[in-house]
């Protein structure tokens, strides 16, 4: 005579966290389904809501109001001014700019200018655990030996400016020159 035990099996729910909230599934494919569901809905509301695609650019980038802040906090007034420029293109002109009107509303002498003020960026954004990929991209077009680069706003950055109303208080350069002059007098 055979005799059967009696089994007792645990069955364990799948959790998972989407957007702050927490779901059980009582499978893997269950909460795979729910997942697509949620990120579908999601996408839906994105295409007709324009503040709620910019809480997912932001959601999605890592940026927030804290995060903006504490960055320009650690950049010098060069770069800020370059952030500031960069803010206000993605405020305006879907977060496009070439390096020669970059260059021009920087009233730099030349690219290769320009080429120092973003490498000093992107090493105070590194001190900061950032990288400038998170602020812009760039695209590079060559036309024989001369090269044309234009620069992109990341989503999630243009996200966070309109958010923020960034710049409204260092509108002029008179005031940015003065952060300038403010930084001399802290390194003497």
């Amino acid at each position: 005579m055979v005799q059967y035990l009696p089994v007792i099996a645990k069955l364990m729910a799948v959790e998972f966290h989407f957007r702050g909230i927490k779901y059980r599934a009582d499978t893997p494919e269950e909460a795979v389904r729910l997942r697509e569901v949620l990120e579908k809905t999601d996408a839906k509301k994105a295409s007709t809501d324009p503040a709620f695609r910019r809480l997912l650019f932001k959601e999605e980038s890592g940026w927030t109001e804290e995060r903006f802040w504490q960055m320009l906090e650690g950049l010098k007034a060069r770069q800020i001014e370059l952030v500031k420029v960069l803010a206000l293109f993605a405020k305006g002109q879907q977060g496009i700019i070439t390096a020669d009107e970059l260059t021009e509303e920087l009233a730099l002498s030349s690219k290769v200018a320009l080429g120092g003020v973003l490498g000093g960026l992107s090493r105070q954004l590194a001190k900061m655990g950032m990288k400038s990929s998170q602020i812009f991209n760039i695209e590079t077009e060559w036309d024989g030996k001369s090269k044309d680069r234009t620069f992109f706003t990341t989503p999630g950055f243009t996200a966070v400016v309109k958010e923020t109303g960034w710049p409204c208080y260092l509108d002029t350069p008179k005031e940015i020159r003065e952060l300038e002059r403010q930084e001399k007098r802290k390194k003497k």
